[in-house]
């Protein structure tokens, strides 16, 4: 019989532990004066200091906002300040610092100074300095100094200085510094044939939506055909 009601209690204790869970997840304890303070759970808006497991019902966040995982998604709220993950952190929008000891992402947008051990991100454009021990991205615009230890890349154009351990590249065009291990690649926007390959360093004037400094190579069109070499264009 005390074996059975054990047994009972090992079985009904992690459904009891998950429930407890969720429902201080959708709470919050603040600790504020006009919103302004300390606030402990999923609160919607604070000024100050926010500490919470994981995002739901975030709206607004002036100050910092601590989180141990990624938002359920779709992610919401906008982030002004410190955006802290420990180790994860996200929201719609950064505007500020991201720090995560694993990464961080953002829904729309990713701006300011961006560390994170891992990896950071965006769906939208990426602007400012950023690093990520693994990579660092956006799916639209990168502008900013940026590096990851395998990569950096945009889905869109990039300016500024990519630094990548493996590569750096973009969809669209590339003005500035991209340096990648094996090469740098972009489809520049001004010749719709044109398309970066890895080589040695060298230098494109094809356009001003593709000049800068390059580990690679931009073949396509520009007074001619050819491949552009420290400014030559090579037979």
């Amino acid at each position: 019989m005390v074996v059975s009601k054990r047994l009972a209690l090992l079985l009904i204790w992690p459904a009891l532990f998950l429930a407890t869970a969720s429902e201080l997840q959708a709470q919050a304890l603040d600790l504020t004066v006009h919103r302004v303070g300390l606030s402990l759970g999923d609160s919607r808006r604070v000024i100050g200091v926010r500490l919470n497991f994981r995002d739901r019902r975030l709206e607004h966040v002036d100050g910092v906002n601590a989180t141990i995982w990624v938002p359920y998604q779709p992610a919401r709220g906008v982030v002004h300040g410190v955006a802290l993950g420990l180790p994860l952190t996200g929201a719609r929008r950064i505007q500020g610092i991201g720090v995560g000891l694993f990464g961080v992402t953002a829904e729309e947008q990713l701006t300011g100074l961006v560390l994170a051990g891992l990896g950071a991100g965006a769906d939208g454009p990426l602007t400012g300095i950023g690093i990520g021990g693994i990579g660092i991205g956006a799916g639209k615009d990168v502008r900013g100094i940026f590096a990851g230890g395998l990569g950096v890349g945009a889905g869109a154009d990039a300016e500024g200085v990519l630094l990548g351990g493996l590569g750096a590249g973009a969809g669209g065009s590339i003005r500035g510094i991209a340096v990648g291990g094996r090469g740098s690649r972009s489809r520049c926007r001004c010749h719709r044939s044109a398309d970066w390959r890895p080589g040695r360093w060298g230098r494109s004037f094809g356009h001003r939506d593709c000049s800068g400094w390059a580990g690679g190579r931009c073949r396509g069109e520009h007074r001619g055909r050819g491949d552009w070499w420290t400014g030559r264009r090579s037979r």
